[in-house]
């Protein structure tokens, strides 16, 4: 009897890695739509999920709390990445501001935001970086992942 294995996605430990991944799930050309996806601390993740539309800037904090929301029932849903796609701009104002909502509503739920991502045809940003905040990754844990 052949012997079957299941692998393991390659984890997801950095902004390049999350941004690669983003890539193979965006759409081309770019439309508005918000991109989420959970990770373990291993930074193994499972479903991107995509809500198309949501040209409110508001509207990433109705899909974070919904989103964190169903972290509760999804086993290993440590930490939860976002990506919102606005193909006609890029980090508005207020976007600091719905950073930390977003962070908030998610450490309410006990998991924590490691990015958001505005991906636009200028090129990603992070809101984060506009209240100094350092990178999160270090919440995923960076040991070697051997070749499988």
């Amino acid at each position: 009897m052949p012997s079957t294995s299941i692998s393991r996605p390659m984890p997801v430990r950095s902004a390049a890695d999350a941004l690669f991944l983003l890539g193979l799930a965006a759409q081309e050309p770019l439309a508005p739509a918000t991109y989420t996806f959970f990770l373990d601390r291993d930074g193994v993740g499972g479903v991107i999920t995509e809500v198309s539309g949501g040209a409110a800037p508001d509207s990433v904090l109705h899909i974070v709390g919904i989103m964190a929301s169903a972290a509760q029932n999804v086993d290993h849903a440590e930490l939860l990445v976002v990506a919102t796609v606005r193909p006609d701009g890029s980090v508005l104002p207020g976007d600091a501001d719905r950073w930390s909502a977003a962070s908030e509503i998610c450490s309410a739920h006990g998991i924590t935001l490691v990015e958001w991502f505005v991906i636009s045809p200028h090129g990603v940003a992070s809101p984060r970086t506009l209240l100094g905040e350092p990178e999160r990754w270090s919440f995923t844990r960076q040991h070697d992942v051997a070749p499988g």
